[in-house]
């Protein structure tokens, strides 16, 4: 009888040890996650005509002589397409060099991050910065604009919109992060290790003057000490893989997006071997920095599957395919892709969810 009430008592001290190290984990958590900004994503305040004019400015990269100008794009004729098994987000980077959010940033740069709970597989999607997407709201309505301009126009809650209804794929979160949120996450990771070209390390190399683009890259504060990059690979503090992933100079933007995606396959290479000190560090200096309409039981629940998806190699691929697509003349007559999302909607599918 005395050994029941013995077994008893630990079981009971053992569920209790349980309990308080589930709410104690419950709290961390819930501290944490009140360092994020949440938003539903939408503009608040109209685009003036002075700072839609100063938009048209930004270059598209499209090399005019290589395609056919179309009137518009081709609609896609499909129904959206939803799986109970896939949970996607877009990715959102914007453009500000402070710690605020600006109302009208540019997206400089915007990806699908699409995650198969059955298949415990993910998906990284980039959409090139010079695709042509309506504004659906305000005083250009109707009228076409970068893809990345479509932030400023209608915040992220256009974008998602916008990739939702042309390409036909289930989406309505966003996680937005500006340069220096990049460079935080890199540096409280101790920096992260990238393959670079002959060069990309050249020209990485030459911006380490404090009067070049970039200013001085080697600041920052992973640890890492001032080093000449070589063609390989390279550990890069914040600046120096923000740098990195912005460098379109030595071909284009269609590399250049594979560059941020490969950051991104960085960070979550480095996340997997981080300890509990280190992700502790990482949410108080970046969370301030992220803006999303993920709710916090949402968040949870994705905190719950990360270690089935960190240090995941992910299948990448950018919209649009080449091929699909002329160019046309949008808002300011700009020149941006006139898309066939007819095409690239079934392409995209394809790839997301193994159906077209």
């Amino acid at each position: 009888m005395k050994k029941k009430k013995v077994g008893l008592i630990i079981l009971l001290i053992l569920v209790l040890v349980v309990v308080g190290s589930a709410v104690a984990v419950s709290r961390f958590l819930s501290a944490k996650l009140d360092l994020i900004n949440f938003d539903d994503g939408v503009q608040k305040t109209p685009l003036t005509e002075d700072e839609a004019r100063k938009l048209s400015e930004d270059g598209s990269d499209l090399r005019l002589e290589e395609l056919e100008q179309l009137d518009g794009p081709i609609q896609s004729t499909l129904d959206e397409l939803i799986d109970d098994n896939v949970f996607n987000i877009i990715l959102i980077g914007t453009d500000e060099r402070d710690f605020e959010f600006q109302s009208h940033a540019r997206a400089d740069c915007i990806m699908l991050l699409s995650l198969n709970t059955a298949e415990g597989s993910a998906k990284l999607v980039s959409f090139e910065r010079a695709i042509g997407m309506p504004i659906t709201s305000g005083e250009y309505e109707g009228k076409y604009d970068l893809i990345t301009h479509i932030f400023a126009h209608g915040g992220a809650d256009m974008v998602v919109s916008d990739i939702r209804d042309n390409f036909k794929i289930d989406v309505d979160k966003y996680v937005r992060v500006n340069l220096n949120a990049l460079i935080k996450v890199i540096d409280a990771l101790g920096g992260v290790t990238v393959e670079l070209t002959e060069r990309e390390a050249l020209y990485l190399n030459a911006a380490q003057d404090p009067s070049g683009e970039y200013g001085n890259i080697y600041t920052g504060d992973s640890g890492l000490k001032p080093h000449l990059l070589v063609p390989g690979k390279n550990d890069l503090n914040g600046v120096m893989a923000v740098a990195y992933a912005r460098l379109r100079a030595t071909d284009s933007n269609w590399q250049r997006v594979v560059r941020q995606r490969n950051i991104i396959q960085a960070i979550s290479n480095k996340f997997k071997n981080s300890d509990i000190a280190t992700l502790s560090k990482v949410c108080d200096e970046v969370l301030p920095l992220v803006q999303t309409n993920l709710s916090k039981d949402e968040i949870k629940a994705l905190l719950m599957l990360a270690p089935k998806f960190l240090g995941l190699q992910f299948d990448q691929m950018t919209m649009p395919e080449r091929g699909t697509f002329g160019y046309m003349l949008g808002l300011w007559d700009k020149s941006m892709i006139a898309l066939d999302f007819e095409s690239n909607s079934k392409i995209l599918r394809d790839f997301i969810y193994g159906v077209s």
